[in-house]
């Protein structure tokens, strides 16, 4: 106990702990930034398909407790992490990759004192660990040490996190926000929507009916398979693709979307977005290589993003990793700091050491590539540009038919799916269509 008046308790899960499940909810949207992934329905929904679970790891959700009263939360986890030859503790945030800037559910005007009772308990109470380590916090956020301040028995140290991108979609249409964005891609992401309306007949199939929601995943998966995110989306493993399937039942308080693009039946690009508390979020986007040289995902962020305008969001949210491109569309980088404390003694602290006085001595320039590009799709895809537009397309027969079943099931079941094609697509564009029909 650090601050009077509150205590810390440890749950390992969210269900059968009445205290979060009676207020964890109400407490997360009174935070200063309401978040779906410090909600009771995330949350569970990780923990019962989190993909990195493994012996040694163990959900610690943190909750500061006045009397019978839930005051702040903070989801963490431990795990073994390797340095130097030997296994140590870690403990890091529950949720890392599927986030956005990780904070704690607190009212503002109790997070100091939180920050402050969460911090005391992990370096004297909860001390079975050799390294702390928090990502991706805001620049603001209390649990970062006040600067100069001393922790005992740890080494401390604070790197730059990985900036979130959120373009802003203030503006009547995706017309008036199209002339916000660079002259340059501008120019790119029209000539690209030209080729791409003049290959066949394009149609957009975009729905958030929970009914839709797990056949439109279907044809996701279908899609992403044919992509360079083949092993690296959400059929990577059986967990994560679980998780997903959770995440569209209807009672979960994060809102999911699905649009697809198809080119002549067959689905050629999808995006998967979610909506909490007015913020609408950019989670999962593929497209099918063998139509790379149409650029079918410039035209779906570009859908996508009419869509955020369409719903009345003041912004997309697009998560961290490869600013430099998400900044072609308009995006403000919000940077973040990254919280480290290693044990004195631990190998962790002795690597970081190391570390430190090794980038002293080298003195290293700054990478100028760093964060142009993705590094994951690059090594996919070999290096290779995509190749020019060619007059043949794959067939793609098998998949034009599953989405035509899917399609044609949706419509009889009743759920409400938008289809949006031909003429009416192409009038929908903040740009208008190619003149000669050539693509060019």
């Amino acid at each position: 106990m650090s601050s009077p008046g509150l205590r810390i308790e440890t749950f390992g899960n969210i269900r059968g702990a009445p205290l979060l499940e009676r207020e964890l909810d109400a407490l997360n949207r009174a935070s200063r930034r309401p978040t779906p992934f410090n909600g009771t329905g995330y949350l569970q929904a990780f923990i019962d398909h989190d993909e990195f679970a493994a012996p040694g790891r163990e959900a610690r959700l943190l909750a500061a407790v006045e009397g019978d009263r839930l005051v702040g939360f903070l989801p963490l986890r431990r795990r073994e992490a390797r340095a130097l030859g030997r296994t140590e503790a870690m403990v890091e945030f529950l949720v890392t990759y599927d986030n956005d800037r990780p904070a704690m559910a607190v009212r503002p005007e109790d997070e100091r004192r939180c920050a402050d009772a969460f911090r005391t308990h992990l370096l004297e109470t909860a001390r079975d660990w050799s390294v702390l380590e928090l990502v991706n916090l805001e620049e603001d956020s209390p649990l970062l040490p006040a600067p100069g301040s001393a922790l005992r028995g740890v080494y401390a140290r604070t790197l730059e996190g990985k900036p979130t991108a959120i373009v802003p979609t203030p503006g009547p249409d995706v017309a008036a926000w199209f002339k916000t964005i660079k002259k340059s891609w501008r120019h790119t992401v029209s000539r690209l929507g030209r080729r791409f309306l003049s290959a066949g007949r394009a149609e957009l199939v975009a729905s958030a009916d929970p009914r839709a929601r797990l056949p439109l995943l279907d044809l996701y998966l279908d899609l992403e398979r044919r992509s360079w995110k083949r092993e690296h989306g959400l059929g990577r493993h059986p967990a994560r693709l679980a998780l997903h399937r959770a995440l569209c039942a209807p009672e979960q308080d994060l809102r999911l979307s699905f649009q697809l693009l198809l080119l002549d039946g067959v689905v050629v690009a999808g995006m998967i977005c979610g909506d909490f508390a007015g913020v609408h979020y950019g989670m999962e986007i593929c497209y099918d290589a063998g139509f790379a040289a149409l650029g079918p995902g410039n035209m779906m962020s570009l859908l996508s993003i009419r869509e955020a305008i369409r719903n009345g969001a003041p912004a997309q949210n697009l998560f961290a990793d490869f600013g430099y491109y998400k900044s072609n569309w308009g995006a403000t980088l919000v940077p973040t700091r990254t919280l480290q404390l290693f044990r004195t003694g631990s190998a962790h602290w002795l690597k970081a050491r190391a570390g430190d006085l090794r980038r002293r001595l080298a003195r290293a320039p700054a990478d100028p590539e760093k964060g142009r590009f993705n590094q994951v799709k690059r090594e996919v895809d070999g290096g290779e540009k995509p190749a020019p537009a060619a007059p043949g397309l794959p067939p793609r027969d098998e998949e034009r038919a599953l989405a035509a079943r899917v399609l044609a099931e949706l419509a009889r079941s009743g759920a409400a799916v938008e289809r949006l094609g031909g003429a009416e697509l192409e009038a929908a564009m903040p740009f208008p269509p190619a003149k000669d029909r050539s693509g060019t």
